[in-house]
């Protein structure tokens, strides 16, 4: 029995293992945005220098809307354990959060859209085309990123 344990466990760490690794294996620099930036985009040393003032101008901006999402969400989720899902106070609240989701959402595309300046035309409607599209599907539960 005891070497049955043993055998299983190996096997669960094989499992386990592999799993991160093909996982990691399989998505381009995920550790480091600029560096994938760079690299698809074709971007030189300037393009790049002037990418990361924008997107380190952008982290407080991004930060503040993800607090006050957060915050509504969590307000959603207490007066849903409150029972007043039906009432007025929840109906505020999710305008509200629905409200900062957009403002979120337009402040992002905006963002996008000035990394993409600083492209290549052709680069940066390709980036705009790609990330753009995450953008529509993007559930603010964690910053956007640049990838």
């Amino acid at each position: 029995m005891k070497r049955y344990a043993v055998v299983l466990i190996v096997a669960l760490v094989a499992c386990a293992a592999s799993f991160g690794l093909t996982r990691r294996l399989s998505r381009p620099d995920t550790g480091d945005q600029m560096a994938w930036l760079r690299h698809e985009f074709h971007l030189n040393d300037e393009q790049a220098a002037q990418i990361t003032q924008l997107n380190a101008a952008y982290e407080p901006i991004c930060a503040n809307h993800c607090e006050r999402i957060a915050a509504a969400r969590d307000r959603l989720r207490t007066l849903e354990i409150e029972g007043k899902k039906n009432g007025p106070e929840y109906e505020a609240a999710t305008a509200d959060w629905n409200a900062l989701r957009a403002e979120c959402s337009r402040a992002t595309r905006q963002q996008l859209e000035r990394v993409a300046a600083v492209m290549s035309p052709d680069e940066g409607r390709r980036y705009l085309d790609m990330i753009g599209a995450k953008l529509t599907k993007f559930d603010h539960s964690k910053p956007f990123g640049l990838q």
